[in-house]
């Protein structure tokens, strides 16, 4: 605990016809605390009117000790203190347990500003923020939380009969089951139902899986895309998909999640992908593959939307798929760029 006498005086700030003036002192604010831990920082103020006593946590912008306002982790309030001078006032404030520790941070820390908000009127004033006795390191969560968050960010759009792999991490409090998987939105955000195909959704299931430590566990999604899916351009007006993962009770009752959107196309809609710039040139033993973007892999899958192992070889923004191993047949190649998934069709 450290203690402090620095105080700041507010401007008077005129409001429902007279001037308001106050002032904030901290007394003992901790260095350190635990994400998910509650601790106590005590106070001193003074004000002429009945005032709510306000605690918000910031993170500090890059290399300063200055509030980054846009960064707000949470907020306690003392209510209904009343006016005087030197008044001391307690305030309880829980770290949310989510709170990233400092150390992972760059250049960054954590800070609080104090405040004193009219319980008439609604004025704030008083204020004490950005000195570096406001900062306080957040150390890492001792306490299990149930989380989950892609390690890995999926493509931004994928075709029919593609696959969608990507990594994610999760903590988890007791046995849970976790699902990665596609779903219809509103385009306010809102679940409308999942997607799904004859009765099967488009989810990958991960059932009765153990609680963790706090450090997370890894898994890898794989996600087939039915033929028979429809686009995102044949949605409703006002629908979209989103990929999301998320965890349940193992009754399968809905904890948390983390969704990032997606666009699903035919093979053919390459369009969809704004600039592309996508070429197959067929060669007498291999496919060329041209793009504006950077490759990162390159898919074949066939008409019945089995992925077929053949060697190719990618640099920059071109590729060579060798089509020696390929038997006669129609294919779908998915291109994965820095722009999402684009794909064209072949037939050999």
């Amino acid at each position: 605990m450290r203690k402090k006498i620095s105080t700041l005086i507010a401007a008077c700030i005129a409001s429902i016809g007279f001037a308001q003036t106050g002032s904030i002192a901290i007394v003992s604010l901790p260095d350190q605390a635990t994400a998910g831990e509650t601790i106590t920082i005590q106070l001193t103020y003074t004000s002429d009117v009945q005032v709510n006593v306000s605690a918000e946590l910031f993170r500090t912008q890059e290399s300063s000790v200055n509030c980054d306002y846009t960064t707000w982790q949470a907020a306690t309030t003392a209510d209904n203190k009343a006016p005087g001078t030197d008044v001391p006032v307690s305030i309880s404030f829980t770290i949310p347990a989510a709170t990233t520790p400092t150390a992972s941070l760059t250049n960054r820390d954590y800070s609080f500003q104090f405040k004193l908000i009219a319980v008439t009127g609604g004025t704030e004033f008083g204020y004490n923020n950005n000195t570096q006795d406001n900062t306080i390191e957040i150390l890492p969560s001792t306490t299990v939380i149930d989380n989950i968050d892609f390690v890995t960010t999926p493509a931004a759009s994928i075709a029919k009969g593609g696959t969608l792999t990507f990594d994610f991490a999760y903590t988890l409090t007791e046995t849970r089951n976790v699902k990665a998987g596609l779903a219809v939105y509103t385009t306010g955000g809102d679940f409308l139902r999942n997607a799904e195909v004859g009765g099967t959704e488009v989810a990958q299931y991960f059932s009765d899986e153990p609680a963790t430590t706090t450090t997370p566990v890894q898994k890898t999604a794989s996600i087939s895309i039915p033929a028979g899916l429809a686009t995102s351009n044949e949605l409703a007006a006002g629908e979209v998909y989103k990929l999301g993962v998320s965890i349940f009770t193992t009754g399968w009752a809905y904890l948390s999640d983390k969704k990032v959107d997606i666009t699903i196309t035919n093979a053919t809609d390459i369009s969809l992908i704004e600039n592309s710039g996508l070429s197959i040139i067929p060669q007498a033993q291999s496919i060329d593959i041209q793009t504006q973007s950077a490759i990162s892999a390159i898919t074949i899958v066939s008409a019945a939307g089995t992925t077929i192992q053949v060697p190719v070889s990618i640099e920059g923004t071109q590729a060579t798929i060798s089509s020696n191993g390929l038997a006669a047949g129609t294919y779908i190649v998915q291109v994965a760029t820095k722009k999402g998934i684009v794909s064209g069709k072949i037939v050999k």
